[in-house]
């Protein structure tokens, strides 16, 4: 559950082109920082998840965004697979919801958040330098590797 839960924040985190690392490499320097990442990714995630922007996403906010994203998908297309092979039905994604609420009360905050994301720049880290390169970045797909891609 917890590879799965970070696969779900890479696969968000990185959505975009190839060329996201430049773009959240706030001083250009070709290293991606932890503060750049969370800067980069974490801020503008939880931005547009949280609706009402109460500084929390709750399950209702996330499975609105899931049902926005699944509107503007062509139609044919699968509902995103759980990290199992299993596919998730209406208002699914309550596993991430779990494994993020680090605190147990409903809602995900930006601190919860940053953890969670903390962690996956973390592992990405392969060389444990405290920066990512543009491979390393490219990496955070999750299992399988494949880099960003383009949404």
């Amino acid at each position: 559950m917890k590879i799965q839960t970070l696969t779900f924040l890479a696969a968000l985190a990185i959505a975009g082109s190839a060329q996201a690392q430049p773009s959240i490499d706030s001083n250009n320097d070709g290293r991606l920082t932890l503060p750049e990442f969370l800067a980069g990714r974490s801020a503008p995630m939880m931005q547009r998840m949280d609706a009402n922007h109460d500084g929390r996403i709750t399950q209702a906010e996330q499975q609105a965004m899931r049902g926005q994203r699944q509107a503007a998908t062509p139609q044919g297309k699968a509902p995103p697979r759980k990290g199992d092979g299993e596919r998730r039905g209406p208002g699914g994604g309550g596993g991430m919801m779990a494994m993020l609420d680090a605190n147990k009360d409903g809602a995900v905050t930006r601190a919860e958040m940053d953890g969670a994301m903390t962690q996956r720049f973390r592992a990405a880290d392969a060389d444990k330098n405290g920066w990512l390169s543009l491979t390393e970045f490219q990496g955070m797909r999750g299992p399988g590797g494949g880099g960003p891609r383009n949404n």
